[in-house]
């Protein structure tokens, strides 16, 4: 496993949260994936895996997004699908392996 990017943050300016979540899954789902390394293999229950901030009306927003032990087959299954339909190959193996692992321990 790599090591973890501590304190991801991105500024999106005045663009909506959601719409940017939306319109930028090659960012989103390689971060949560990697959160989901870090949370499993150092055993933890939640992870943050990036903060997003913006600007709306003068007023700043922060958004941090994480991944948790209760939720993580769902965050896994959601990025495999995305990384099959983009052919991101490379993450597809991370996940697989992250599912091998939740096998293994008899997390799924």
């Amino acid at each position: 496993m790599d090591e973890p990017k501590r304190g991801t943050k991105i500024y999106i300016g005045e663009q909506d949260i959601y719409l940017w979540l939306h319109g930028n899954p090659h960012l989103v789902w390689p971060e949560l994936v990697t959160a989901a390394e870090e949370l499993l293999y150092t055993k933890q229950n939640e992870v943050l895996a990036f903060q997003v901030e913006n600007r709306v009306e003068k007023k700043k927003g922060l958004f941090d997004l994480f991944v948790r032990k209760s939720e993580v087959h769902d965050t896994l299954s959601k990025a495999m699908v995305w990384a099959e339909d983009y052919e991101e190959y490379e993450l597809c193996q991370r996940i697989k392996n992250l599912e091998d692992y939740l096998k293994k321990k008899k997390m799924l």
